[in-house]
């Protein structure tokens, strides 16, 4: 009876360690497995989030601006309209004041509208060159060396470069005109012994939404580009849905845009880009980036490439913004919301209101809903002021754009192609039509 005892006592230790065995190999080591590919696959997540070109970490601990301007080597900015400095390191333009405009009418500080990477709310722009396996880019720590220029001012363009040590030399020209334009011109010559291929890239970055911007019940705040046709998020929709789809286009323009200002990237307009509104949490802090990039070059070794991407970099005046578009070929630069002015036509009641513009006459029209109008130009340089239903409007260049109710658009294709226009939806478009002064 002992021994019978003793057999099923020992039966049972060795049934019990083979399940253990088995439920070791067949449900701990898998579900193991499973949580360390899951680890990995959040490391490289990560990794490649914070290794995309123009989505740089936050600056810690937070500085004062005067601070953040005195960390490095700069290169002075005065032209009539702007002033600030570059910075040597990153090469970045991360300073400016616009000095024909106040912060407030009661007040003769000049509107800041850029600020540098570790202050409060952070904004700047970053320009460069992005590829796989290629080792010393120049990035935002990189420190360039000033070869030719002291002060930049128009006609007066600054030349920096940086060699990497492994073959690479990196050269940037940065002009400037007298109004709010950069332009910056990137040449890579490949002076070492194998190909290598890299794709221009450009960021503008904001390192937290200040508290008033995205107020405006007038005119758009936030990200703003023509990447094939109108792309625009609000910094609230931004910063609570996260990044937006990426936008593949040929030439257009890509940036940021707080009421009266406007922050821009403006690549070659050959140049096949891909375009996004990104959005990077760091903490509490939002990171917010306009990104665009470029095609991949191919550089043999002994040749050299070259990019050039504009910056617009001010006030959003409509006339200025239409001579840029007319003249130096900005796609659809003019259609930015026409900044506006506070104005007090009853004593401490401030509201918003555009520049004034002289108009000889003013309509009421109703198109039918479901009504397309063919192909046509303006008789008259006008407004039109959706009040109700929505139209669109198609160009010559296969774009398209709607305006719904409050929204407005300036017609004055008075000759060529013209415009075809749709009343769109189930309700009639009703407009105002107001005849502007030539």
């Amino acid at each position: 009876m002992q021994d019978q005892n003793n057999r099923n006592t020992i039966i049972f230790v060795v049934c019990a360690f083979l399940i253990l065995i088995a439920y070791q190999f067949l449900v701990i080591e898998p579900a193991n497995k499973k949580k360390a590919e899951a680890a990995r696959e959040q490391a490289a997540a990560t990794a490649t989030t914070l290794a995309k070109p123009g989505a740089a970490p936050l600056a810690a601990p937070v500085v004062s601006r005067d601070a953040a301007v005195a960390a490095g080597p700069r290169v002075q900015i005065a032209t009539p309209a702007l002033k600030g400095s570059l910075s040597l390191r990153g090469a970045r333009l991360d300073d400016l004041f616009l000095t024909q405009y106040r912060e407030k009418l009661d007040s003769p500080a000049p509107v800041e509208l850029l600020r540098p990477e570790g202050t409060q709310f952070a904004l700047f722009t970053e320009i460069g060159w992005t590829g796989a396996n290629v080792p010393g880019l120049p990035n935002a720590q990189t420190v360039w060396t000033l070869t030719n220029g002291s002060v930049l001012a128009p006609g007066k363009p600054v030349t920096l470069t940086y060699t990497n040590g492994q073959g690479l030399t990196f050269t940037r020209v940065v002009a400037v005109d007298d109004k709010f334009m950069f332009t910056i011109t990137d040449t890579v010559a490949n002076n070492g012994a194998i190909p290598i291929t890299l794709a221009p890239y450009g960021s503008v970055q904001r390192q937290g939404a200040p508290p008033h911007v995205g107020r405006s019940g007038v005119v758009h705040e936030g990200g703003i580009g023509w990447l094939d046709k109108t792309r625009s998020i609000k910094y609230a929709k931004w910063q609570k849905d996260g990044s937006s789809a990426e936008y593949a286009a040929r030439g257009g323009w890509i940036g940021m845009t707080d009421h009266y200002w406007l922050t821009a990237l403006i690549p070659s307009a050959n140049e096949q880009i891909k375009g996004q509104f990104r959005l990077t949490k760091v903490g509490s802090v939002n990171l917010l980036d306009a990104y665009f990039i470029g095609a991949p070059r191919a550089i043999q070794p002994g040749t050299q490439v070259a990019s050039t991407t504009r910056l617009f970099a001010g006030a959003k005046a409509a006339p200025l913004l239409k001579d840029y578009q007319d003249k130096q070929g900005v796609a659809h630069f003019d259609e930015i919301d026409e900044p506006s002015t506070l104005a007090e036509y009853v004593p401490g009641m401030p509201t918003e209101r555009t520049e004034r513009r002289p108009a000889t006459d003013v309509s009421l029209a109703v198109m039918p809903a479901g009504m397309v109008m063919p192909w046509h130009t303006s008789p008259r340089r006008h407004l039109c002021v959706t009040l109700s239903g929505e139209v669109e409007i198609r160009v010559g260049d296969g774009s398209a754009r709607r305006f719904r109710a409050g929204e407005l658009y300036l017609g004055e294709d008075r000759t060529g192609q013209g415009h075809e226009t749709e009343a769109v939806g189930e309700s009639p478009w009703v407009h105002l039509v107001v005849t502007l002064a030539d």
